[in-house]
């Protein structure tokens, strides 16, 4: 009798480990970081992309506001949850004083080339988790020349959902929103909670900041094959 009681507890201890086991790789499933892959569940053998956005806007909390026409994006991924990319917008100009063409250096006028290195994240801990992007300025920031009257320096990183590839697609959609400089999702969710933030400063005929600053876009995304982000 002794015996089967410690058979019966050797195997209940087993069972509660075996649990224990998947609940852990089950934890760790949720934290692991959304990754692109093809119809045979691989990474992409085409890794090239591009986007399409209408007007756009950056503003500050502050209220300073960069409004531009249009922007297109060609990148290309450079692992499972990471990629690269030459963000251009175009028709830029900023209303602070008056009404001013903005530019990056070497750009042309009203436009605003940005080279943004990004990952994918989670938007929330659920197990159901929203996939998001977090865009990546370069780390000395970005430099945006108005005429000789004003500069403006954005440092940070912007989170914004991806949507469209819950199953496998060509197209999807990322789609960035802010209100009066505060970007809709400041944190996302990565083995813990994490924040991000952008922010701008202003030198010239007025200067400000740094400041908390946001940016409202929708990009239609189309990649060379069809993927889904698991």
């Amino acid at each position: 009798m002794r015996n089967l009681r410690v058979r019966t507890l050797l195997l209940a201890l087993v069972a509660v480990f075996a649990m224990s086991v998947v609940a852990s790789a089950t934890a760790s499933a949720k934290t692991a970081m959304p990754e692109i892959v093809n119809k045979e569940g691989k990474f992409p053998t085409k890794t090239g992309f591009k986007s399409t956005s209408g007007a756009s806007e950056f503003e500050t909390k502050a209220g300073h506001l960069l409004k531009c026409t249009a922007d297109s994006d060609t990148g290309k991924l450079t692992g499972p949850s990471s990629d690269e990319s030459t963000i251009t917008f175009t028709g830029c100009s900023t209303t602070d004083i008056v009404t001013l063409k903005c530019k990056t250096e070497g750009a042309k006028e009203g436009e605003i080339v940005l080279k943004a290195t990004s990952e994918l994240v989670w938007l929330n801990k659920s197990e159901e988790s929203e996939p998001g992007e977090l865009i990546g300025l370069p780390a000395a920031g970005l430099t945006i020349k108005c005429s000789s009257l004003e500069t403006l320096k954005v440092t940070g990183s912007t989170t914004c959902p991806i949507s469209g590839f819950k199953v496998l697609s060509a197209t999807g959609t990322v789609t960035c929103e802010q209100t009066k400089g505060v970007q809709k999702y400041t944190t996302y969710y990565l083995e813990g909670t994490k924040e991000n933030k952008t922010e701008t400063t202003g030198t010239g005929s007025i200067g400000f900041g740094p400041e908390p600053s946001g940016l409202k876009s929708t990009d239609s995304l189309t990649y060379e094959e069809e993927v889904e982000i698991i």
